[in-house]
């Protein structure tokens, strides 16, 4: 035959990154979710993404994986969001890492895990020792 083909394979897999809330965020909101971007020039395959949660209140890490109720997925954008089932708790910080997601040709994810973490603050300031008290006048 007198055939020639040729073709070219795309190198390297999806990036990813978490954009909200940015690492090192104070959040107070109790519905809290994570808003994280996994995008490729060829796609990603969903059923390969995988991201884990852990709270420091709990000790736990929950490892998710696409399709849980958990996370939405839009394809056409490259936008993952997580809402957790429980609200995170006050005084706790949360650490979320991307840990897996591959292109149609099997690249994967890379740099991988891509992590964030926040802090969790639902209670409200408190004024200790007002100078000066309520109650006085002050000139200048």
């Amino acid at each position: 035959l007198d055939t020639c083909w040729r073709f070219y394979i795309e190198p390297g897999g999806p990036y990813a990154v978490v954009d909200h809330p940015f690492t090192g965020a104070w959040v107070s909101c109790v519905d809290t979710g994570i808003v994280m971007h996994i995008n490729d020039d060829d796609g990603v395959v969903d059923t390969t993404i995988s991201i884990s949660i852990f709270e420091s209140a709990t000790g736990i890490t929950d490892t998710v994986n696409y399709p849980d109720p958990r996370l939405i997925w839009d394809s056409s954008s490259g936008l993952l969001l997580y809402h957790s089932s429980v609200s995170f708790t006050s005084d706790e910080s949360v650490e979320v890492c991307i840990l897996y997601a591959e292109d149609p040709i099997g690249n994967p994810l890379s740099p991988r895990p891509v992590c964030s973490n926040f802090y969790m603050d639902r209670y409200s300031p408190v004024l200790f020792n007002a100078v000066p008290p309520s109650v006085n006048i002050v000139y200048t």
